[in-house]
């Protein structure tokens, strides 16, 4: 696929002669290698990328957000006309080539969590679809490409039928290693545009350039602090008539005492987690010198003032980078384990905008000039064929346990839909024998049927049981009539009552 879209566009840009320059659109470019391109990061993205690298908080919130948007599914769709949704397709053309696009969904995600990075911290990422060598069928290999990693450079190759001169692409593999990539490569760009000048990228990240130095500075100070108090902790003064023996090993210092000292000092900043950073030296004096023992204290104290601003700048970053506060600080009910999951609103403010942003960018650098080079349309007269998106897989399911209560007590619901709104499924419900125990269970809290429960729950006969081992069953009724035997006696005979008296 790519091969047919490298070559057609090729040729259509040498006919324009602009040598692989197309129009802007939705901040998607399809590139040919060409020395013109701008291939090098500006300042404040290598400054965002060294935050990306050493400010905990900045790294863990676009891991979250990365990771976040790897569960975004990307899917082939159709603008309807009036249609307010795109609706999704499952076959045809286009939803043939959106399984193709990074080798299906498992690729795409991280597609996704790798753009997501890209658009977040330098703005903007190459997307490079390359003959996969290792591949019997003749795949593509996929991959995204920053700025640092992706070169033009010099060759030759087979161009109409000639052996040319042409540029080429390099990627980095290793620590100062390139290589070249074939002339049939497809690349394309995407970027988020800069509001004034839209050819440029931009990125929350610079925005919120001024926030992480603040918050790298002061975190410096606070470590700053803790080795002070590790390095000098203010100075002792003892009398001069107090002499130490010296310990092995300081017997030729001016003064063995310091030396031993200072040498213990040492040792604690090395090691700050030992135990000799928190033991105090033992000395040993007479007794009318110890009140002339001072110690004046000169290392620097952890300022509440400064942990305050350090929670605002927090506060800041969390702001400029779109994210939920709890993502940025750590704090409130978001961790490592429910971090991925959002309610409606959630996707809506952090999630929707950037699945959009990369998917027009995927629509146009992928999508469209795919159908073109198989000889489809990318709009139809059901209307145009893009690329969008799914986030159901982001989206946490209302708590409705408390309402499952009441509409089971009120028999408003049955056991299978009570079980799927607890989250339990239909493997989870009780057999007969189960159910029979659970009853019995029951049974046993209640004083009166405790005896013939437990009687049956144990095998044991209980004192107080009408029922149970060696008595009548659970279920019958508790006596039952003697059955007759033989005729059923005859009926005893009435005197006939004598006739009323004549008159």
């Amino acid at each position: 696929m790519a091969d047919v879209l490298t070559r057609r566009r090729r040729g259509d840009a040498r006919s324009r002669g602009i040598a692989g320059r197309v129009a802007l659109t939705a901040a998607a470019q399809i590139l040919a290698p060409s020395r013109q391109l701008r291939l090098q990061n500006y300042e404040w993205q290598r400054e965002a990328w060294n935050f990306y690298r050493t400010l905990g908080a900045f790294k863990y919130s676009m891991l979250w957000f990365s990771q976040t948007m790897s569960r975004v599914r990307l899917t082939a769709a159709i603008v309807e006309p009036g249609g307010s949704e795109p609706t999704p397709l499952t076959d045809g053309p286009a939803a043939e080539l959106m399984r193709q696009f990074f080798g299906g969904p498992s690729g795409q995600s991280q597609y996704m969590r790798s753009m997501a990075t890209q658009l977040n911290v330098p703005g903007e990422g190459y997307v490079v679809a390359e003959d996969d060598v290792n591949d019997e069928d003749g795949g593509r290999s996929w991959s995204v490409k920053s700025t640092s990693e992706i070169q033009v450079t010099s060759g030759r190759a087979m161009v109409d039928g000639r052996m040319k001169a042409v540029d080429l692409w390099k990627i980095l593999i290793d620590e100062s290693v390139w290589r070249t990539l074939p002339f049939e490569t497809h690349v394309f760009k995407q970027w988020r545009p800069d509001e004034e000048f839209s050819f440029r990228a931009d990125s929350p990240a610079r925005a919120a350039l001024m926030t992480m130095r603040t918050i790298d500075m002061m975190e410096r100070r606070i470590v700053a602090q803790a080795v002070s108090r590790l390095a000098s902790n203010g100075v002792l003064y003892y009398p001069q008539e107090v002499t130490f023996p010296p310990k092995p090993g300081f017997e030729n210092a001016a003064d063995p005492f310091t030396a031993e000292w200072l040498d213990i000092a040492g040792k604690t900043i090395e090691n700050p987690g030992s135990a000799l950073a928190a033991l105090p030296l033992p000395v040993k004096v007479p007794r009318e010198y110890i009140k002339d023992f001072v110690h004046q204290d000169f290392s620097n104290t952890y300022d509440e003032k400064t942990l305050e601003i350090l929670r605002f700048e927090y506060d800041l970053l969390a702001t400029a980078m779109n994210m939920p506060k709890e993502v940025v600080t750590g704090m409130g009910s978001t961790s490592h384990w429910n971090a991925w999951a959002l309610d409606e609103q959630g996707i809506k403010v952090h999630i929707a905008p950037e699945a959009e942003l990369i998917t027009q960018g995927v629509t146009k650098g992928y999508l469209h000039p795919a159908l073109r080079s198989v000889g489809e349309k990318t709009v139809t007269p059901d209307g145009e064929l893009i690329v969008w998106y799914d986030t159901s897989e982001l989206v946490q399911p209302p708590d409705m346990s408390a309402a499952a209560d009441a509409a089971f007590d009120r028999q408003q619901i049955n056991s299978d839909a009570y079980r799927r709104n607890k989250g339990f499924d239909q493997g989870d419900k009780p057999t007969k024998p189960e159910l029979r125990e659970q009853l019995l269970l029951q049974m046993a809290k209640d004083p009166t049927q405790a005896p013939v429960a437990i009687e049956e729950l144990t095998g044991t006969p209980v004192a107080g049981a009408s029922t149970g081992p060696g008595g009548v069953d659970v279920g019958a009724p508790a006596s039952q009539p003697t059955p007759a035997t033989g005729p059923p006696p005859k009926p005893t005979e009435q005197p006939a009552e004598p006739p009323p008296p004549v008159g």
